[in-house]
């Protein structure tokens, strides 16, 4: 493995398919084509960069190890876990509660047999048509604030930048009443920022933040005041946390054993098996960032370190979330499962960390 050694971010490479099959690697901070110098069969050659000019680049296989690369989520019940984009809390009672898009809610006791609850909450504001336009409520987040449960949620359409996010409270999540708190933040094609995907957390100095945002330059973050759950009026500063290319969504944060990770969504979600969405991750030791990969690249630089990705029948996971339960760190996700055409299905894995911090599934 290759280290940066001057700052830079010159141990990322890009994998480039020839017209035979093969492959080129191309260093993406040098521009330099990864070479066998003096190429030959011997196992000790050496592994240097080379310029394309005055060389024929050499060519590479990428041969498949035969195994997994990642674990298959953990077992669950099909009986209320068709779900996009889900959020898992568990009460003090010891239920679990998961809700996803399309306002559903489903509930366990033993994080396996999920059975449907009705809806994630009741009624459904007014206001929200206007940035639905009688479609469906997107990406919730629930937290518990002041003895009560706040239910963070999206009210948008697929590719408008038209988009709030609202505000429902009530005393337990199943709920028959939730009542209204109103907007959030709003958005408009003359915002930077799409008001959609909202993650709560509660910073290790006690204060409260929202990560929001969605394909229109990524992901933000402001400060919430507890006593409204809205944004702050002492602290307005909005902050950009990441963006990349082609499409950064779905942001979470997360914090553990001294740092704060941003997870994401990126890529496309949403089409079944075709769905291209993987899970990536960044971290920073202050909650506004910036935040880095394992490489050493800005997440707003369009860095990002894969956690999940397609593997076997699990096609496209994505529309992530964090939680802590009994057992330690778990990431609860969407997939589109190959096996059951392409139907977007719960899956559930623990998280562990390795030496130096980074997560992982298992």
């Amino acid at each position: 493995m290759q280290w940066a050694d001057n700052g830079t971010p010159d141990h990322l490479w890009t994998v480039t398919r020839a017209a035979d099959g093969n492959y080129l690697i191309r260093n993406v901070n040098s521009g330099l084509y990864l070479e066998v110098y003096q190429a030959g069969t011997s196992t000790n050659a050496t592994i240097d960069q080379w310029a394309a000019t005055g060389c024929l680049c050499q060519e590479w296989q990428l041969v498949s190890s035969g195994t997994d690369p990642y674990p298959l989520p953990g077992t669950v019940s099909r009986n209320g876990t068709n779900v996009h984009d889900p959020f898992m809390l568990r009460d003090s009672g010891g239920t679990y509660w998961l809700s996803g898009t399309n306002n559903t809610l489903a509930k366990s006791t033993d994080r396996v047999n999920f059975t449907n609850a009705g809806a994630a909450f009741a009624p459904i504001p007014s206001w929200t048509t206007t940035y639905t336009h009688g479609g469906m409520l997107w990406a919730p987040n629930v937290v518990r604030m002041n003895n009560q449960y706040y239910q963070y949620y999206s009210a948008s359409t697929p590719g408008s930048q038209t988009s709030a996010i609202g505000l429902v409270t009530a005393s337990a999540p199943d709920s028959a009443s939730w009542t209204d708190q109103g907007i959030v933040i709003a958005s408009t094609p003359s915002n930077p920022f799409n008001a959609i995907d909202p993650s709560i957390l509660q910073d290790q100095g006690g204060n409260w933040w929202m990560s929001f945002g969605s394909w229109w330059n990524g992901p933000y973050l402001m400060q919430l005041d507890p006593a409204t759950g809205k944004q702050s009026t002492a602290n307005t500063t909005i902050h950009h946390l990441a963006q990349r290319p082609n499409g950064l969504e779905g942001s979470y944060l997360y914090y553990y054993n001294g740092y704060y990770y941003l997870f994401a969504s990126v890529n496309n979600c949403c089409v079944g098996n075709n769905s291209t969405y993987r899970i990536v991750v960044g971290r920073s030791n202050v909650v506004t960032g910036p935040y880095y990969d394992r490489g050493g690249l800005d997440m707003l630089d369009g860095g990002g370190t894969i956690v999940l990705s397609a593997h076997g029948n699990i096609n496209g996971p994505g529309g992530q979330s964090m939680m802590t339960d009994s057992d330690g760190p778990l990431m609860v996700y969407h997939y589109y499962d190959g096996n059951n055409n392409g139907s977007p299905t719960l899956g559930i894995n623990r998280v562990g960390f390795t030496a130096d911090g980074w997560p992982y599934v298992y």
